[in-house]
């Protein structure tokens, strides 16, 4: 199981986010860069940090700007509403991974038609980030991982008790922002969810 952390926004800190992660990255797959209010320059400058304080490029997603991530030759590009297309990075930008942000199972199907990577899929549980939109819950994240030959990373709501729930989905991954980014002590989180998932397949 691949776990996929999400940045909170960089207003709200990351220099201790950035170091602890770097000291860890044994424990988690890609580092999802986000904040829809940076503008592609200050999404660049930002990722840089990310790299300059020792997190591997190819442990980097950036959100929305396909030509930064190329530049900065990291892992990929995560794709959401108002994004470039998928057919439109792929064509531009071959050596990126490419993600696709999806609500529903309808568009978890087209994103696949569309060639996306992998599919985030949520949210899947109450959240606070999103406190008046219903989950989509776990029926829904069971049809789409029965139906698409894509990975899929649930997210929303994700914690160690929940955990459980996505392992028996057969989840191929989770995505976590505030359990992580807001922890004081990033690895020792890492470290339960790793627990978690290792007791479900004993």
């Amino acid at each position: 199981m691949e776990i996929h952390i999400i940045s909170g926004n960089r207003r709200e800190g990351y220099e201790r986010q950035f170091e602890q992660l770097a000291g860890c990255q044994h424990m988690f797959d890609v580092l999802h860069l986000r904040d829809k209010s940076l503008s592609k320059e200050d999404m660049f400058l930002w990722a840089s940090q990310a790299l300059e304080m020792g997190i591997h490029p190819k442990k980097i997603m950036i959100n929305h700007f396909p030509d930064v991530a190329d530049s900065l030759h990291v892992k990929g590009v995560q794709l959401g509403y108002g994004s470039s297309s998928i057919l439109e990075v792929k064509e531009n930008f071959p050596s990126l991974l490419v993600g696709a942000s999806v609500h529903s199972y309808t568009e978890a199907k087209m994103k696949e038609r569309l060639k996306a990577d992998f599919l985030i899929l949520g949210h899947i549980f109450e959240t606070p980030s999103h406190p008046n939109i219903p989950p989509i819950g776990i029926s829904t994240l069971k049809k789409v991982k029965e139906t698409v030959s894509i990975p899929v990373i649930a997210i929303g709501g994700v914690t160690v008790k929940t955990l459980p729930m996505l392992l028996k989905a057969e989840v191929d991954g989770v995505a976590i922002r505030s359990t992580v980014w807001k922890a004081k002590h990033i690895e020792k989180v890492l470290a339960m969810l790793h627990e978690k998932g290792d007791d479900m397949y004993v």
